[in-house]
């Protein structure tokens, strides 16, 4: 069950921007996306939060595994992680510039808050890791977009994923994040985004060598 204080804190980085989808959204184009929002505030600000997966899904039983959102003490599990993290990875998915502006942001800040935990590896089939690539497939791809101030700030929340303590990537995420960042510094049409896209890929090459050196040294 989530405590009162885990859902206010998520509360208040969640809803401003499922608040700022809906009001961006095109009804005709986006009217799945404004309804899954929508449907989220209303379950968010109920009187039980905690109950966020519907109840006729499996995964949302009394014994659901423990998911990647992760506020404060409290672990959200599996299934309502998925119904918090879905309308954000649509988002990033819409094609929109200023919808998936607001998904990726949102993204960032939760990684930064250090609310997304876990391993991010393809290899792996946990229902937990999968989710997260997802998340980081979905900031990925908002670089077809073509928009430098989504170039901007895909490599900002790619950088805090592969800086993040509590974030783990590993496998092809890593190497999809690191080509994304090499895509942004050949493709992109502004010099700040390049610099940024090379001055992150070497700082993301730097973390990973020492975690491995780290590594390395505890076996």
């Amino acid at each position: 069950m989530a405590s009162s204080e885990a859902d206010s804190r998520l509360k208040q980085v969640v809803i401003p921007t499922l608040e700022k989808i809906i009001k961006t959204g095109s009804w005709r184009k986006h009217s799945k996306l404004v309804h899954e929002c929508k449907s989220l505030i209303s379950k968010l600000n109920s009187v039980t939060p905690h109950s966020l997966s519907s109840p006729e899904s499996p995964t949302s039983a009394g014994g659901s595994p423990a998911g990647p959102l992760v506020v404060g003490a409290h672990e959200y599990s599996v299934a309502d992680s998925d119904v918090i993290l879905s309308p954000l990875i649509n988002a990033c998915s819409s094609g929109n510039p200023k919808i998936a502006d607001a998904g990726v942001d949102c993204i960032q800040r939760l990684i930064a808050h250090g609310y997304l935990r876990g391993e991010a590896d393809s290899s792996v089939s946990t229902p937990e890791s999968k989710l997260l690539v997802r998340v980081i497939d979905s900031v990925c791809k908002c670089n077809e977009i073509s928009d430098e101030g989504i170039e901007l700030l895909v490599l900002k929340t790619l950088l805090s994923a592969v800086m993040s303590t509590s974030l783990r990537i590993h496998g092809d995420c890593l190497l999809q994040i690191v080509r994304t960042c090499y895509d942004i510094y050949l493709g992109s049409k502004n010099v700040v985004n390049q610099t940024t896209a090379k001055a992150s890929l070497i700082q993301m090459l730097v973390i990973v060598f020492r975690r491995m050196e780290a590594d390395s040294s505890t076996v």
